[in-house]
């Protein structure tokens, strides 16, 4: 097979290729006369071995150790001319941008402040009060609570120390999801009130729910379940479904880069919270998500150490 004119430099050809023209297709037939004033040129990309009967290329890539006792030059050792001479493929190489990620310094990560010695005791609740933004729970979520709290005409106060436990409690019922949220602060019979007349269920092997009652009791949490708000500020001009919960996202993000260093390895993807109401503002179906359906929050994540320090809804 043969072209009549030397291709573009994506292509391997002959070092004594024509260094003009554009490609054209190839010559069916070889006994056809060839155009005045057009020499052709063998197809130097691919040619079949005689020896093994392979297909290979016609001039591979040089090697180094034998371009180091020629006296070729840089842009003769390469792969062939190109349509303005001036091609090669050192220059090509050259001008791709070095990923700058495999010589960056290799950090580990760690936390910003605290006692080292007491960290290597912490358990997990350790960890939730140190990335938790207490202030902002402290400047908008119990003030705005309390408001809702007296407007039900509910006599209780909410304060920071009360609204942990409320977190502890709940912490704890997530470990029983079999089990519904009265259950939970039910009591021995003997402890029953004998006015009632119904008859208590006992307690066994293989229905005993922790004793919730013991940390705070039913009606303190439901009063504060149904009178919980995040922030106390109007909303805002613009639509925005999702008004409430960025000013939190926004505090959790800059406590964890004051109080978190992430290390040199971090992920960017998306999480789901799961939420069944379709009706809930920004509620999504992903579909190759195990949770398909809540919100989508995109979460930057610290490899090493498996924990978020950065979302956005």
């Amino acid at each position: 097979m043969k072209i009549k004119n030397a291709g573009p430099p994506n292509q391997f050809f002959r070092n004594d290729a024509s260094s003009s023209g554009s490609v054209s297709g190839p010559v069916e037939n070889e006994d056809e006369e060839e155009e005045e004033g057009c020499e052709p040129i063998e197809d130097g990309a691919v040619i079949k071995n005689d020896n093994d009967g392979q297909i290979g290329t016609a001039n591979p890539p040089p090697n180094d150790d034998i371009l180091a006792g020629s006296t070729l030059t840089t842009d003769q050792s390469c792969d062939g001319s190109s349509t303005d001479g001036k091609w090669s493929w050192m220059a090509f190489f050259k001008e791709i941008n070095i990923d700058e990620r495999g010589s960056a310094i290799k950090t580990n990560p760690g936390l910003k402040y605290g006692n080292p010695a007491q960290m290597k005791h912490w358990k997990a609740i350790n960890f939730f009060n140190y990335f938790v933004p207490w202030d902002f729970l402290e400047l908008h979520v119990i003030p705005v609570t309390n408001a809702a709290i007296e407007e039900s005409r509910v006599n209780k106060i909410l304060t920071l120390p009360e609204l942990k436990r409320f977190f502890g409690v709940w912490f704890l019922m997530s470990l029983h999801p079999q089990y519904s949220l009265d259950e939970f602060f039910y009591h021995d019979p003997r402890k029953d009130n004998k006015k009632n007349g119904k008859k208590k269920r006992k307690r066994d092997e293989f229905w005993d729910p922790p004793k919730s009652g013991k940390f705070m009791s039913r009606n303190c949490v439901k009063d504060i379940l149904a009178n919980l708000w995040l922030l106390n500020d109007p909303p805002p001009i613009h639509r925005d479904q999702a008004w409430a919960i960025c000013p939190f996202n926004k505090s959790f993000n800059n406590h964890m880069e004051s109080c978190f260093e992430p290390s040199w390895l971090t992920c960017l993807d998306e999480s789901m919270v799961a939420f069944l109401n379709e009706h809930c503002p920004n509620w999504v179906c992903v579909k190759q998500k195990p949770h398909p359906f809540g919100n989508e929050y995109h979460a930057i994540a610290c490899c090493l150490k498996n924990n978020l320090l950065h979302g956005t809804c």
